[in-house]
């Protein structure tokens, strides 16, 4: 059911930016990503051991190089109308976003009219 409404939501955007995040931690090491294949993008960050960083907070990072990506996108002359931020973390969501529906609205983020936060259930 969920990869069924995901694919619904995917469908004919071209003008919405997708990107996909994760934050984790694997052997004492914590990381986080971003990626959109439709920009053919990833970033990725490194934040140290557990002893210096969480997992929750790469998964705050990995919705900042979102943000940083959607940048990127913009300054190539892309004029995307939405950015849609796939995380698996709801806590995340409710972080930056409205604990309700996760849209956010910052202003002046590349000219797009919204930022969605979208919970997609890890797999």
């Amino acid at each position: 059911q969920a990869t069924k409404k995901h694919q619904e939501q995917t469908a004919n955007t071209q003008d919405y930016l997708h990107v996909y995040t994760d934050g984790s931690g694997i052997n004492g090491e914590i990381g986080a990503a971003a990626t959109s294949p439709m920009i053919q993008s990833t970033m990725k960050a490194y934040m140290g051991d557990s002893s210096m960083s969480t997992v929750c907070a790469a998964e705050l990072q990995g919705i900042r190089l979102a943000l940083m990506m959607a940048l990127q996108d913009w300054d190539k002359g892309n004029r995307r109308k939405k950015l849609i931020i796939y995380t698996d973390n709801q806590a995340a969501i409710r972080t930056v976003g409205n604990p309700v529906e996760g849209v956010w609205k910052p202003r002046g983020c590349c000219g797009m009219s919204q930022v969605i936060m979208s919970y997609v259930p890890c797999t």
